[in-house]
């Protein structure tokens, strides 16, 4: 196979799939081919019938089809659109695609995929079933082969930003994600990372231990249970993911977010770590020493910090003389306790409190923790050297770093680049005081934002993880999820420029929606709609009415199945009620009227509530005219008599006026 053509998917069969969800039928993914698929007799073809199930397949082009290959973007092959209520399989279609490129892991039903290369030949590759070529009127031609998990494309990326609480309880091994040289199937969502970090914590161990399992010295307790946490996991791969999305992200994008001007890295302590195990049992030995350290903490933060609480250095000071507490023996003997008393009594950073607290250091020089604190004190003697450079030679550019000007306030990511490189290579390591201790936030997000950032990140790491592959499948599960109109209206030519900015890679997308208006940017060749047929059995079709650039408010009637109407189901009811009390009106009575007119003017729809205004107006002077006939009645002749005398009396001096 030649590795510079790109093979896109076009058609998937399924003969069944999670009960009767998927049930012999296939789902196209363009309207640029006419794809017909047939399951014959299980006795009509022997040789060819040898798992038991054979499907004859037609495949045409469609002529009314001349979309242009680069529409979507110069390196974005296809885009395809599944849309349809809840429940119609747009999730369950999604996980299906995800599933297919590992058959010898999951135990998967017969299907088979039909792709097209740039040259525009078709190929069939089919698991546990047999293919036959239509002997019906000549079709295009394709070949048939045998699945197997390199066939394209199985290289797929599946992102959302939806919580599933069933991924939590599905049977994911990160085995399965990452067979081979490079992963076949990268899945990103908040609960996959959740329990990718919940793995990974499973399976780190920080520093050594004695021969009876036994810690050598206090700080390993702390560093270890600190850095198994999942929710430390997962919150350093989100920080990890956000500077990703920066790096990688268009000026475009950058500017609609608006946040990624500023961001924080600042101390992750008011010992979060030391105030929850303290609270713990108070008799046991290690929550003794927390205590012991969370008393340390919280009495030299004011001492050294006192008017500088936003100097990132005396912070990491502060951390650093506390893990350095915790790593001294818990032990009455006198020249700790001297020591300990010393390091509490810190009130200033200078060379020789970095000098005693390397030799402390050298006690630990068994552990991984002496490296990671010596990089620490390495850096505050940096720090230390620049502060003395710049009294002594004020502009010196001797010190390019510039630890000193290093701040837990709000930092400009234009002019601040060093820090934040600094602090991401830290996020790359396993353990790291750095990443214990201090954590990355930006401005503050809404969730739409955070939605943005994950989307992009999610993109940028798939890549960086699959570096020797050049060709994905992109799932992105309800896109629109957490978007306000405006950036649902953005959301797609912000992904196609991005993905334009790789020029290197090339891409298919899936997608879901909710949203008419990110259908507004789909042809309706790349839409397929879904939609329950019998029971609980789903059915694919392609769009029939026109998608790109339509309105709105057609398009949920047309597309979303509101056939009910594009209004809420609570205003409608109340509509119908105001509907029902105009119609039963039989007399005029103020407070009434009054109830009803505020209900109708309230009615944004124009036509509705004119009409209802119209049909309230006629009912009271219809009920006005009643109540004045009642009144006639109630007169006797000759007050009648009277009073029609008086009118012409009246009418005729009008006459004469």
């Amino acid at each position: 196979m030649n590795n510079n053509t790109f093979h896109k998917l076009i058609y998937i069969w399924y003969d069944s799939y999670k009960g009767n969800l998927f049930h012999q039928q296939g789902i196209p993914l363009t309207g640029e081919y006419q794809i017909q698929a047939t399951p014959l007799p299980p006795q009509s073809d022997p040789m060819q019938n040898i798992f038991g199930i054979t499907v004859s397949v037609k495949i045409r082009k469609n002529p009314h089809y001349s979309c242009p290959s680069n529409f979507y973007g110069k390196n974005i092959d296809m885009v395809t659109a599944l849309v349809g209520e809840n429940g119609s399989g747009k999730t369950t279609l999604a996980q299906m695609l995800l599933d297919s490129p590992l058959p010898s892991i999951h135990e998967l039903p017969p299907f088979f995929w039909i792709t097209c290369s740039d040259d525009g030949r078709l190929a069939a590759y089919s698991y546990h079933m047999a293919i036959k070529h239509s002997q019906e009127e000549q079709g295009e031609p394709f070949s048939i082969h045998k699945w197997e998990p390199s066939s394209p494309p199985v290289h797929m990326v599946f992102l959302t930003n939806v919580w599933n609480f069933f991924e939590l309880t599905e049977d994911i091994t990160f085995d399965s994600l990452n067979r081979s040289d490079h992963p076949i199937r990268q899945s990103y969502s908040p609960a996959t990372l959740l329990l990718h970090s919940s793995e990974i914590a499973r399976t780190e161990r920080y520093g050594y231990r004695t021969n009876d399992n036994k810690y050598l010295t206090g700080i390993q307790y702390y560093a270890e249970t600190m850095e198994s946490s999942p929710v430390f996991s997962y919150i350093k791969r989100q920080e990890e993911l956000m500077i990703q999305c920066y790096k990688n992200t268009s000026q475009s994008v950058r500017e609609m977010l608006g946040i990624f001007k500023e961001y924080v890295i600042a101390p992750a302590i008011s010992a979060p770590g030391i105030q929850t195990w303290s609270s713990q049992n108070r008799q046991d030995e290690k929550s003794q020493l927390l205590v012991q350290a969370k008393q340390c903490y919280e009495k030299l933060k004011p001492q050294i910090l006192k008017d500088q609480e936003s100097n990132l250095c005396l912070n990491m000071y502060v951390l650093c003389l506390t893990e350095v507490y915790l790593a001294l023996p818990n032990q009455e003997d006198e020249e700790i306790i001297k020591i300990k008393t010393y390091i509490k009594d810190t009130r200033v950073l200078d060379r020789d409190h970095l000098i005693l607290l390397r030799q402390i250091v050298a006690w630990t020089q068994e552990t991984p923790w002496a490296e990671q604190i010596t990089e620490c004190l390495d850096m505050l003697e940096q720090y230390l050297d620049e502060q003395n450079a710049q009294e002594h030679h004020p502009g010196s550019r001797k010190f390019p770093h510039l630890i000193s000007r290093w701040q837990t306030g709000y930092q400009d990511f234009d002019d601040s680049e060093e820090m934040l490189k600094w602090y991401y290579q830290e996020l790359q390591k396993k353990s790291s005081f750095f990443k214990r201790n201090l954590s990355f936030r930006l401005l503050p997000s809404s969730s739409g934002e955070q939605a943005i950032i994950n989307l992009f990140g999610y993109l940028t790491d798939a890549m960086n993880q699959n570096s020797k592959q050049r060709e994905f499948l992109v799932i992105i599960d309800e896109i629109d999820a957490g978007l306000h109109p405006r950036w649902q209206q953005n959301i797609l030519k912000y992904l196609f420029d991005w993905l334009e900015s790789f020029q290197e890679y090339r891409f298919q997308l899936i997608i879901t929606s909710h949203s008419p208006i990110v259908l507004s940017d789909m042809l309706k060749e790349h839409v397929v709609r879904l939609k329950k047929k019998s029971g609980q059995i789903l059915h694919a079709e392609m769009m029939e009415k026109p998608t790109f650039g339509a309105n709105i408010a057609d398009q949920f009637l047309d597309t979303f199945f509101m056939d009910e109407g594009n209004i809420g189901a609570f205003s409608k009811e109340k509509i119908q009620k105001i509907i029902h009390e105009i119609v039963e009106l039989t007399q005029y009575i103020p407070e009434k009227n009054k109830d009803l007119r505020y209900l109708i003017e309230s009615i944004g729809e124009d036509m509705v509530r004119n009409k209802l205004l119209y049909d309230l107006s006629r009912k009271r002077a219809v009920g006005q005219r009643k109540k004045l006939t009642e009144k006639w009645e109630e007169y006797s002749e000759e007050e009648q008599r009277e009073m029609i005398d008086y009118m012409e009396k009246m009418k005729k001096e009008k006459e004469r006026q």
